[in-house]
């Protein structure tokens, strides 16, 4: 039977035209069918969000372009599922199997594997396309090379995989992490910089940018209208928002171009939020704000940034723009604090410099082309030349581009010190993968309840100032925090020092709204700084939760966990109160509950517990079992245990101190006596490798000795792994 003859199938323009043209010559010559999106069983796209999505009719497989690929060398049609385009589904096309790691490993990569959209296979089979291996020594990994040619399957060190997860991108260059030979293990000057070149100007040389990066940098870096006549628009109606901010002759060079390419101009006079929905089909603006973008979104009508507009003209096919940072509005309010940044950067050239530098003025910091001691970030694509050893001399932070990226998608100032912005795996460029990093529906969905409720909170400050009403704007306000006590008329700021601040807060709630001896447990977003004049617009805002407003439901701040049932964050993070928390079972429910809760001026009952699915694949556990586990241990996972530290630790040791004693552990100063340590039980040395000298001769004498994860990890799963691998530094 001909391999495609039941599909009828659909190729997104997204994917280009050209590509388009040549997936559907493979298709239609193994018998598939072209056919509208309506009618189609099989959607071929780059990604969910393709326009046109609501056409698609019930139970349509929308799959990679992969999935063709695949199915074409295997000479079978591969289950769909393993090919999503879902971008957060980062092993969507990836079906693995292991040679030569522990059983645990195994357990944790194939689970997230499968979790995250990609396929695990216990055996080699002929459809495996990475194979983990830890050494070149295995019967697995000798098969996998000897029939690598026709199989085209990858061999790797599974530093890849946690890689991927680190990092979030879906296509991580894989050629680091290779065998027979994966720089990511070599030692000297390879670690630092790309294999093959002694100088940054071999290491650029490298690596060239395929044509649709070309095009993504040319329209957005150039901001020109492409000179296109095909008819992309068919038809479809297109408003501009009037806080493009360009000029009327520049407007009506950008109505002459949506008309070349087949649209339709939407004519407005006056208010622009009275302009119906149902008027348009794509609006342009630069701002996530107002009654015509939120409808927009929630219609599923096409929402872009200028930026996305010349990209659809360059390429002449219609794209997601939630794909692309720079292809949606960005959100009215500046990043609070970040105008404090000045940044320079290194190892990106060409265009991705200057997508880099886009994306740096965007968010507020500014950029410095040299480097001095006034820098407080230097963002590297790789660690090498004089900007990162002045950095490492000077102490200033060397990051990779995941942190403005993170910085833009959560539109806030993220701390440095997180081991996904320091890291630079050897070998690897984060120039391959910059530009490929997208907003995602999902999170553009979830901004609209943030933007409606700006929206109503500054109607609400402009009518109290039209009233006289004894109000103080967010511009006003020179603290990060708000914090609301006992008796609802009282209001005190202070200033916190969490580990990663704007996550968790603590309040107390009437007994008649809550189980007896219960507290209401949230951290509040922080409150924007004040601001020059000169600096922004003056807007009335006030914060996303107002005391007066939490004080009249009866909610009281507790800095005691112990008290702690709730306990309000945006995404799973091992901080201090988060892991404290754990010793009581709180429940953890999203920021959407203080929302809904303020809005609606009374406790809601309805369920808003976090899923956070990716910091749950991360550290391989489900958040509702390690709640359940911590019922069940009542604040005793360390009881009995007595933890010693090492000096060079670099974890912070409040946050490991107050973590053990939360669970009923103990931490002493000092390393045990090998004689004490072998008199007593339930004992745990916890180190690094920069302290081997101290810990070395426990472990000749047959101890085991620790990571810190022994106590980060543990507290957040509710569970001591004491086999796994990440918690032993040296086993007995």
């Amino acid at each position: 039977m001909p391999l495609f003859e039941n599909v009828r199938f659909f190729c997104a323009p997204s994917l280009g035209v050209d590509y388009c043209i040549a997936l559907a010559q493979l298709l239609t010559a193994n018998k598939g069918t072209a056919v509208p999106l309506s009618e189609a069983t099989h959607i071929i796209s780059s990604t969910v969000d393709f326009d046109g999505r609501q056409e698609v009719a019930d139970g349509a497989l929308i799959v990679s372009d992969l999935w063709v690929q695949r199915s074409l060398v295997l000479g079978r049609v591969m289950p769909e599922k393993e090919f999503s385009p879902e971008h957060d589904k980062l092993f969507s096309g990836v079906v693995a199997c292991a040679t030569g790691l522990l059983p645990q490993d195994v357990e944790v990569i194939s689970a997230a594997i499968e979790a995250l959209g990609g396929a695990w296979r216990h055996g080699l089979t002929r459809d495996v396309t990475h194979l983990f291996a830890q050494s070149s020594s295995s019967d697995k990994y000798k098969s996998a090379m000897h029939f690598q040619s026709k199989t085209e399957v990858c061999v790797l060190v599974p530093q890849w995989f946690e890689d991927t997860i680190r990092f979030g991108y879906r296509d991580i260059p894989t050629a680091p992490y290779e065998w027979p030979a994966p720089t990511v293990l070599k030692s000297g000057h390879a670690r630092d910089g790309i294999p093959g070149a002694t100088t940054a100007q071999e290491m650029r040389a490298l690596y060239k940018l395929p044509k649709e990066r070309k095009d993504f940098y040319r329209h957005v870096l150039e901001d020109m209208i492409p000179d296109m006549t095909k008819d992309v628009w068919a038809g479809r109606r297109v408003l501009f928002a009037p806080d493009l901010g360009t000029t009327e002759d520049r407007l009506e060079a950008l109505e002459a171009s949506v008309v070349r390419c087949g649209g339709r101009i939407v004519e407005w006079e006056g208010d622009f939020d009275a302009v119906n929905v149902e008027d348009f089909d794509v609006l342009i603006a630069r701002y996530r704000w107002g009654r015509v973008y939120v409808q927009a979104v929630r219609d599923n009508k096409l929402v872009g940034s200028l930026a996305w507009l010349f990209h659809v003209h360059g390429i002449g096919a219609i794209t997601a723009p939630t794909d692309q940072l720079l292809h949606f509005p960005i959100p009215r309010k500046p990043i609070e604090n970040f105008d404090q940044h000045e940044i320079t950067i290194t190892n990106y050239t060409g265009p991705s410099r200057e997508y880099v530098k886009r994306l740096i003025d965007i968010m507020g910091a500014r950029f410095t082309a040299s480097m001095s001691g006034k820098n407080t970030v230097v963002v590297a694509g790789f660690v090498f030349g004089q900007k990162t050893t002045k950095a490492k001399n000077w102490n200033i932070p060397i990051l990779n581009h995941t942190w403005l990226e993170d910085c833009f998608v959560q539109w806030r100032s993220l701390p440095a010190a997180n081991d996904k912005y320091i890291r630079f795996p050897p070998g690897l460029d984060f120039a391959r993968v910059l530009g490929t990093r997208g907003l995602g529906r999902r999170n553009v969905l979830e901004n609209v309840q943030d933007v409606e409720f700006e929206m109503s909170q500054a109607l609400r400050m402009t009518r109290g100032v039209a009233r006289g009403a004894d109000e103080v704007p967010a511009d006003e306000a020179g603290v990060e925090e708000r914090i609301v006590k006992a008796t609802p008329r009282k209001v005190r700021r202070r200033r916190t020092e969490g580990v990663e601040s704007g996550e968790e807060m603590m309040f107390d709630i009437p007994e008649e709204d809550r189980e007896p001896r219960r507290v209401e447990s949230i951290r509040l977003p922080p409150l924007r700084p004040k601001l020059k004049q000169q600096q922004r617009p003056v807007e009335a805002r006030s914060s996303p939760l107002r005391p007066k407003k939490l004080g009249k439901l009866g909610i009281k701040t507790v800095h005691n966990v112990k008290e702690c049932t709730h306990l309000v964050m945006n995404r799973i993070a091992r901080t201090e109160k988060f892991l404290c928390a754990m010793a009581v079972a709180p429940l953890i429910v999203d920021e959407r509950w203080t929302k809904a809760c303020a809005l609606q001026r009374r406790i809601l009952r309805a369920d808003y517990r976090l899923i956070d699915k990716f910091n749950e694949a991360k550290y391989a556990f489900k958040l509702s079992e390690a709640l359940e586990r911590a019922k069940e241990n009542n604040g005793r996972l360390f009881e009995g245990l007595v933890f010693h530290l090492t000096p060079r630790v670099s974890v912070a040791k409040d946050l490991l101190r107050n973590t053990i004693i939360a669970h009923g552990g103990k931490l002493k100063p000092g390393v045990p006596s090998l004689r004490s340590l072998q008199s007593k039980e339930g004992v745990c040395i916890i180190s690094c490798e920069d302290d081997q000298s101290v810990w070395r001769p426990f472990a000749e004498a047959g101890h085991t000795v620790y990571t810190t994860e022994i106590v980060l990890t543990s507290a957040l799963v509710q569970q001591i792994r004491w086999k796994d691998p990440s918690v032993v530094l040296v086993a007995s």
